[in-house]
């Protein structure tokens, strides 16, 4: 039978001159069919209709282009040349499966050679090589017009999982793994496409693409919403600007309440304007009264700043003013018990505060107060009038009452040298204090009582434990016996009602809350912290502090959090257009009502995210507006509203909205909902919940793109979404998720929690994958006092493969700096930079500038880092390769790529998420598609042919020492074609197989599944049946029919079948036929139907040997004479030992016919592979067999 077995293609071209764009020539070395035999193709993949919800498919028409014109592809704007053509081998293209390439190029196709019907299937591979095409361009903006080509090109990224040629690993090349080595890369496109926006640095939405539809939303598994940080800090020149209405009054929509911005517009001459939230028509006042032009522009639109920025800050009349604005008003509540003074933290806290009094805010009209407490509780006296502040000694802590409240709150300008002669004696003060008790709860109320008229920010310094009245804590701890328990969270809720009860009642007179937290020891921080968390506030953490240490960070973290500009008296609100709504919000706030955020104190420091809910099943308008209104108190007493405004498409395309996906964004909402699910669940739980929303999005996107592209083991994603993977593995490594009991304390855990809750975008992704660059290679060029130094912050990936044992390297997450001295690092180096101690302990030892270049230049360079981001002051610990726990605990721990701690590597972990899409992929695919099953059912039968051809059944018992029905093959017989995998999925009309007629043919049922979905089914698992993925014993061709069947009917094969390689293998001789088995092996995998073994008896009888000899089993008999007599004589005696060299010399004369039959250059590798081992078989077909 003249036929040829050939790889299973996925898109098999059309005949010549077809219409199709699929329309090329075939691949280099295929050859065309010939006629006389029915050929062996792939599936052709069904053409589908094109729906809104996936990507533009390809316009459907193409023309092929003359032979010997070069490629199409690389005539694309943008795109690379295709690589060099390669002969297609059985073994699929040079490297293997596994390489991290660019997409694959489909209209790669050799200069010359009619067109076939039949290609290779390789399994797919891809690669993070940005694509061409418009991926983040806005809806109206309309591309130049293109060939026909380009709607072919993947318009996604894709990494490559499948396997290694020979092994069930995969093959990855990590090294090109995305990473963010360039920070937080904002969306640039959309901002260019609505230039009126406001900045993203004050809102971010999770997509710029709002779905139109319920449903379409419901597809959408990535979190919808945004994150505002209302306060964010302006680059030099682009603050935003202040707008006073005058006597016209603020101008807002009558309806909807929405502040003036750029995108109303005005109608009837001027005289009145529409409200683009609500579509509100609304009057113009006379004061602000304008012509329009003829394009229908405000005559005055240059000179009004509220109609043509995105951000404003509108100065409130007095109507915006539930009492007069308060001045600013800082308490301090600190603790004064022994650790507290023996620690060195009262004396670092009293002389940073005195350092700020010429830098707070709102001077002249600043007001200052203290309250200090062990056991007992002491308040100040600080009029103007006196010399000296007097102390007042409460110590019923059961009723509290406040002595003189009158004078605890004093004018900073009118008292400052008696609040100074009070900051420079407390230490003294308590410095003998042995007292170890805290009566923080009454403290607390004590506190409440004096500031509830005037509100203002409450700053809390304690060191232990509380212990006294109100609010006493017990020493929960870390119980490992809880960890995996439903009752597991609990030790991260606040223990005692009180603190959020506290925190409610200061929300509600305008009190916000910090809390400095200082202790080597259990403090609860889950019910301290919960104090800022309902306030606005937030949380510092220094555990086991020492001012010789710590001092620093206290220093300038509590400077900053003094000095910085702060909104008083605050509420925002975020209004958005018909149809959609804000559901729920994330930070730190007191919720007042469903939309309405308290936030007493509310800084630059400080972002909220909150998700979005569509109300409307449908939306009608091609735009979505959002305006956030910050209503507040400024330090100067300006009673002010803070405005940003922005616009989003409406789109009808999933694609679009994954196009205009923000990772930042969206990374930002996770880490919240992360933190929050710790607070009723297990951390396992909460680190699924972030990997399970993964899989659903990575598994809708790659669902989206099934139908137009050939996916096969690729994991794709969009170029908007590529860093995605990583910042989810980051997030379940965080802190406050991280591990067990023994990864993180209980109290670092919480106040990590609380701090992350509260982080900017910028912030937070700095902190889940922080910056690694090495520095020593710079260290040692000369360079000028003020060089660039973007070339040295170089991000280096996050791995130990990244250290040069040679090298010095710094770790940055915006808390900590980590100097680590690789064990090679040259000593000079390290002796200019840590002076004489470079040798010792680094623990021990602490930076400081050194009288040398060298020394100078890496201090600036740590000043420059600290510079960068000022919310919070880096410490800087030292440590030395091979210094444990130090350097596991400092910097191996943080390093997220890799396997720590029974933690997930980054490779794991992409691994994992691309085994959960492709478990679900084919089932959602399916159920999709499930309307479309056919109403006739097609039958299911199973070709089975015995490839030994009757012999095995005859010699089976005296060979093997048991009867073998036969050598098993099979084929599955449905829709008029029988599939069977051989060299790759192969398919051909049922009846014409090479195998002849099968030895039986056993009825497996009925099957509803449609032709295109099975076949779309093959294209996924194809991947894994490769020639070079196929095993004789394990995996086979009646390994494929049986999950074929299953597939189809819902059971698999006889037993029998499959059962087969054990019993042989099992047998008394099966290990003596291993040589035979590897040679059958090489002819199915190179796509070729093996010849029968043909097995000659001796003709001496069992009988004739004597007692004492003993029959062998020869492999290879000796080679034949090269005259013709010799080629049909009987086989020559066996040598003694035929299984020794027997293997080795068939393979060395298979090679050698290989290597002759591709000098020829007529045959694929694949077919000289066949013919090779044919040749040899037919000259070795013979085997003596004792009976």
């Amino acid at each position: 039978m003249n036929t040829e077995n050939r790889n299973f293609p996925a898109r098999p071209p059309p005949p010549p001159f077809s219409s199709s764009p699929f329309a090329s020539a075939p691949p280099p070395g295929v050859v065309p069919p010939q006629s006389g035999g029915p050929e062996a193709v792939g599936f052709r993949p069904p053409a589908r209709p094109f729906t809104p919800s996936g990507p533009p498919m390809a316009p459907p028409a193409g023309v092929m282009r003359p032979a010997g014109q070069p490629p199409l592809v690389s005539q694309l704007p943008g795109s690379r040349p295709p690589p060099p053509s390669f002969p297609s081998t059985a073994y699929g293209p040079p490297g293997g499966g596994g390489v991290l390439q660019g997409p694959p190029k489909p209209f790669q196709t050799p200069s010359q050679g009619p067109p076939s019907a039949v290609s290779s299937y390789p399994p797919q591979t891809g690669g993070f090589a940005q694509h061409p095409g418009q991926q983040n361009m806005h809806p109206s903006y309309a591309p130049p017009p293109t060939s026909n080509v380009q709607g072919l090109v993947e318009d996604f990224n894709s990494l490559s999982l499948s396997n290694i040629p020979g092994s069930l690993e995969p093959g990855l090349d990590h090294t090109s793994f995305p990473r963010p080595l360039d920070g937080d890369v904002e969306p640039s496109s959309f901002a260019e496409a609505y230039p009126m926006n406001c900045h993203s640095r004050y809102l971010r939405l999770t997509t710029n693409a709002i779905p139109n539809s319920q449903s379409l939303a419901s597809r959408w598994h990535l979190p919808l919403g945004a994150v505002v940080c209302p306060l964010a800090e302006a680059p030099e020149g682009e603050e935003v600007p202040l707008i006073d209405f005058g006597s016209s009054g603020i101008i807002r929509c009558r309806r909807c309440r929405t502040y003036v911005n750029p995108y109303v517009t005005f109608t009837d001459s001027g005289r009145k304007w529409r409200c683009n939230i609500c579509s509100m028509l609304n009057d113009v006042p006379g004061e602000y009264f304008s012509h329009l032009d003829a394009t229908g522009r405000r005559m005055d639109l240059d000179q009004r700043l509220e109609l043509t920025k995105g951000s404003v800050e509108i100065i409130a009349p007095t109507e915006y003013m539930v009492r007069p604005p308060m001045p600013p008003i800082y308490f301090f509540l600190i603790d004064v018990s022994f650790s507290a003074t023996k620690s060195g933290m009262l004396e670092v806290a009293t002389q940073t505060i005195k350092s700020c009094l010429d830098n707070l805010p709102g001077y002249p009209r600043t007001q200052i107060g203290f309250i200090t407490y062990d056991s007992t509780l002491h308040f100040y006296n600080m009029k103007s009038s006196l010399s000296q502040p007097q102390m007042m000694v409460v110590s019923d802590l059961d009723d509290i009452f406040v002595p003189l409240p009158d004078d605890l709150l004093v004018n900073l300008s009118e008292s400052r040298n008696v609040v100074e002669a009070f900051l420079d004696s407390l230490p003294l003060m308590f410095q003998n204090n042995v007292n170890v008790e805290s009566a923080f709860g009454p403290a607390l109320k004590a506190a409440y009582m004096v500031m509830n008229q005037l509100g203002g920010k409450l700053l809390i310094f304690q060191n232990s434990l509380p212990s006294l009245g109100v609010g006493r804590l017990k020493l929960r701890g870390d119980d490992p016996r809880v960890y995996g328990t439903d009752k597991e969270y609990t030790l991260r809720v606040a223990e005692d009602t009180f603190y959020k009860q506290m925190a409610a009642d200061c929300t509600k007179f305008q009190i916000g809350i910090n809390v400095y937290a200082f202790s080597d020891k259990y403090t609860d921080i889950a019910s301290l912290g919960t104090l800022a968390k309902y306030t606005g506030g937030q949380v510092y953490y220094y555990p086991g502090f020492q001012s010789s240490i710590h001092g620093d960070k206290l220093r300038h973290e509590l400077a900053r959090d003094l000095t910085r500009e702060t909104a008083w008296e605050s509420v925002m609100r975020i209004r958005c257009g018909k149809g959609i709504r804000f559901s729920s919000y994330h930070g730190n706030f007191m919720l007042r009502s469903t939309d309405l955020l308290a936030l007493p104190a509310v800084d630059c420091d400080k972002a909220y995210a909150m998700q979005l809910t569509l109300e409307e099943t449908l939306l009608t308008t091609q735009t979505v507006y959002f305006q956030v209104a910050l209503l507040y108190t400024a330090s100067c007493g300006e009673r002010r509203i803070r405005v940003h405004t922005a616009v989003a498409p409406v789109v009808t395309d999933l694609g679009e909205m994954y196009r205009q996906a923000d990772t930042g964004s969206i990374v930002s909402v996770y880490s919240r909902l992360a933190i929050e699910k710790t607070l009723s669940s297990k951390l396992d739980d909460a680190r699924n919940v972030i990997q399970q929303k993964i899989v659903k999005a990575l598994r809708e996107y790659r669902n989206l793109n099934a139908v137009q592209h050939r996916l096969g083991s690729r994991l794709i994603y969009p170029e908007s979404l590529k860093f995605l993977p990583l910042y989810g593995l980051a997030i379940g490594k965080s802190t406050p998720l991280q591990g067990g009991p023994a990864d993180a304390s209980l109290d670092e855990r919480c106040a990590a929690g609380f701090t992350m809750m509260a982080l900017p975008v910028k912030k937070l992704l700095k902190l889940l994958y922080p910056s690694l660059f090495r520095v020593d290679e710079w260290l040692l060029k000369p360079s000028a006092d003020f060089d660039d130094l973007k070339d040295v912050l170089r991000r280096l990936p996050l791995a130990a493969e990244s250290l040069d044992s040679r090298g010095l390297y710094i770790y940055d997450d915006g808390f900590r700096l980590v100097l680590w001295f690789g064990r090679m690092l040259s000593p000079d180096i390290a002796k200019n930079l840590l002076g004489a101690d470079f040798a010792a302990e680094l623990s021990r030892v602490t930076l400081q500038e050194q009288e040398n270049g060298m020394s100078k230049k890496l201090m600036r360079l740590i000043k420059k880092v600290r510079e960068n981001d000022p919310s919070y002051h880096p410490m800087c610990f030292l440590v030395r390769q091979g210094e444990q726990p130090r350097e596991g605990f400092l910097l191996l721990r943080h390093l997220i790529e890799d396997q720590m701690g029974g933690s997930t590597s980054y490779v794991d972990w992409v691994l994992q998420l691309h085994r959960q899409i492709q478990q679900n992929a084919i089932i959602t695919l399916f159920r999709a598609l499930y309307s479309r099953m056919a109403e006739e059912a097609h039958m299911v039968t199973l070709n089975v042919y015995d490839l030994s051809r009757g012999l095995a059944r005859q010699l089976s018992a005296s060979f093997l020492g048991k009867v073998i029905e036969g050598v098993w093959h099979t084929g599955i017989v449905v829709y008029g074609n029988e599939y069977f995998f051989g060299g790759g999925i192969q398919h051909l009309p049922a009846g014409t197989t090479p195998y002849g007629a099968p030895l039986r043919t056993v009825e497996l049922g009925e099957t509803h599944v449609p032709k295109d979905v099975f076949e779309m089914y093959l294209e996924e698992i194809s991947p894994r049946y490769t020639a070079e993925s196929y095993n004789l014993l394990a995996h086979n061709c009646n390994n494929f029919s049986n999950e074929v069947a299953q597939f189809l009917v819902g059971k698999g094969i006889p037993n029998y079948i499959l059962e087969l390689p054990n019993e042989v293998m099992n047998s008394p001789m099966g290990g003596l036929i291993m040589p035979m088995i590897q040679n059958l092996e090489t002819t199915l995998r190179a796509g070729a139907v093996p010849n029968a073994p043909q097995f000659r008896p001796q003709t001496q009888p069992l009988g004739a040997f004597s007692k004492d000899e003993v029959p062998k089993l020869p492999t290879k008999p000796e080679k034949a004479s090269k005259s013709e007599d010799a080629k049909t004589s009987a086989p020559k005696t066996v040598s003694p030992d035929p299984l020794g060299d027997a293997r080795t010399k068939i393979q060395e004369e298979i090679t050698r016919e290989f290597a002759a039959l591709m000098a020829e250059g007529t045959l694929r590798a694949s077919e000289a592979a066949a013919m090779a081992t044919k040749r040899v078989m037919q000259k070795y077909g013979h085997l003596n067999v004792s009976a």
